[in-house]
């Protein structure tokens, strides 16, 4: 990350003498504050000034508090579900991938990401946390961008399913990456299926895996052709692979 200076600039373009003489931001004007380095819930750097005596303007936006970006910067908004569900059925032969029982479009299902958000995120943040690079800030934003149009929302990485296996698919991830991320205990170096709760036949559970691996695989092209071509991008795919090698899926 940037170092930031140590003094503000006068309208005049010239260096405030009083935060010469402190050695720091003198704070006496608004402008006169460091820019705040950290990043929003969105994933994108903030910019704004940081009133306080952190170098961030919110403690949430200090990297060290926040390590991972908000899952809903991905999610389809609920009425988007409903112009896709035809288009998901027609991919999915009108059937649940995971159950192969038939949705009708009246049936409360529930839109699923087969690769849930979880897991797009964890290497997106990797990268986030750490850019390097030419104009890393724009290739982080255009990676966000192309995740959420090009990959996590893509027709073979939507299902619907019970309300039942879309929560238990979600815990299952959710528990794999966080240890994943922090690294908080051997669990998931058994992979993510030793996260699966109960309540699952074993057919379900093959069948969770077989979709999960093959709408990895498609994602994974999708990264290669359609992303914009970037640092960031190559970075991504690399931290994908760990995880999804984490994962045990084959």
């Amino acid at each position: 990350m940037e170092s930031t200076p140590k003094y503000a600039v006068t309208k005049g373009g010239q260096p405030c003498q009083s935060c010469i003489r402190k050695g720091d931001y003198c704070r006496r004007w608004i402008s006169h504050n460091p820019k705040c380095l950290g990043f929003k819930r969105d994933g994108l750097q903030c910019g704004s000034y940081a009133t306080g005596p952190s170098r961030y303007c919110r403690p949430d936006h200090d990297p060290s508090n926040q390590r991972s970006t908000d899952p809903s910067v991905l999610r389809l908004a609920s009425s988007f579900h409903k112009k896709v569900k035809s288009v998901v059925l027609e991919y999915r032969n009108g059937k649940d991938a995971y159950t192969l029982s038939p949705v009708a479009h009246s049936e409360p299902h529930e839109c699923d990401h087969v690769m849930e958000l979880h897991v797009v995120l964890a290497p997106y943040d990797v990268v986030r946390l750490k850019p390097s690079g030419s104009n890393a800030k724009s290739q982080v934003q255009t990676l966000l961008y192309d995740l959420k149009n090009n990959f996590a929302n893509e027709t073979s990485n939507l299902n619907f399913t019970t309300k039942e296996i879309n929560q238990f698919k979600f815990a299952m991830n959710k528990g794999f990456i966080d240890d994943y991320r922090y690294e908080r205990d051997s669990l998931h170096q058994q992979g993510l299926f030793s996260y699966m709760p109960t309540g699952l036949t074993r057919k379900i559970t093959r069948r969770i895996q077989k979709e999960t691996w093959d709408s990895f695989d498609m994602g994974r092209d999708s990264i290669v052709y359609n992303f914009v071509d970037s640092f960031a991008k190559e970075r991504y795919l690399e931290e994908l692979q760990d995880v999804f090698t984490s994962m045990k899926l084959k």
